[in-house]
């Protein structure tokens, strides 16, 4: 049963961040902000229990298409330009 458990987490964290992100989008705010926010208003929240998500789940399912999102959005400009100093 641990692993419904954790399909219900992902599938309400997915269901979450739409609904923020759209939220975020009708006003005009930064949706990672917006999910900072939430983060942080969720820890605020005695009665909810969220199951502990493993780190292979994390690994393999969230992380992906987080890095996915942000590549596109990247700066490859300032990158570039900041390339020197990244490296060392």
């Amino acid at each position: 049963m641990e692993g419904l458990g954790q399909f219900d987490a992902i599938y309400n964290i997915l269901i979450l961040v739409v609904v923020i992100t759209l939220i975020a989008r009708q006003i005009n705010f930064p949706s990672t902000i917006a999910f900072i926010f939430a983060g942080v208003l969720a820890t605020f929240m005695p009665r909810i229990s969220l199951p502990e998500i493993g780190p292979g789940i994390f690994l393999t399912v969230l992380l992906p298409p987080i890095l996915f999102t942000e590549t596109l959005t990247m700066d490859v400009e300032g990158l570039i330009d900041d390339s020197d100093t990244i490296l060392t």
